[in-house]
């Protein structure tokens, strides 16, 4: 800039209009009338018991540290079962085609990324998961 002021201008005249266009973009963008952004799926999981099992088998098998915990659930007697009848819960898949159309989407569970994360208790950490997932 101190060598070059005139650049300051050119460079701003040149960039505005990418600016613009980004706010006009994020903020009025048309598609989004038809096409669902929320990529977030609430749902009411058919394998109650499922869920029940699993946080009795957290809460006995998984100590309580500020550290996050993941667990791979079908390397774990306890947890492989109902994992398995949660990967296969009719009301989750129904929840995914909410927003995810068969005729676009081929939903599948990808068993070896499967996890169980346990969120750590009392962690101050400044970018980590932790501060991102929460349960």
């Amino acid at each position: 800039i101190k060598s070059n002021p005139s650049m300051l201008l050119v460079h701003t005249l040149w960039l505005m209009p990418l600016v613009i266009d980004s706010v006009l973009i994020r903020h009025f963008f048309l598609p989004k009338l038809f096409v669902n952004r929320n990529r977030n799926v609430f749902v009411q999981v058919a394998s109650r018991k499922a869920v029940e099992d699993l946080r009795e088998w957290i809460n006995s098998n998984v100590p309580e540290k500020p550290e996050t915990t993941h667990v791979w659930p079908h390397k774990q007697e306890g947890t492989d079962g109902p994992v398995t009848q949660l990967e296969g819960d009719a009301a989750i898949m129904a929840g995914f085609r909410k927003v995810f159309a068969p005729h676009h989407f081929d939903i599948r569970p990808v068993v070896e990324m499967n996890e169980i994360y346990v969120t750590a208790v009392g962690a101050i950490k400044e970018i980590t998961s932790d501060s991102v997932f929460y349960t």
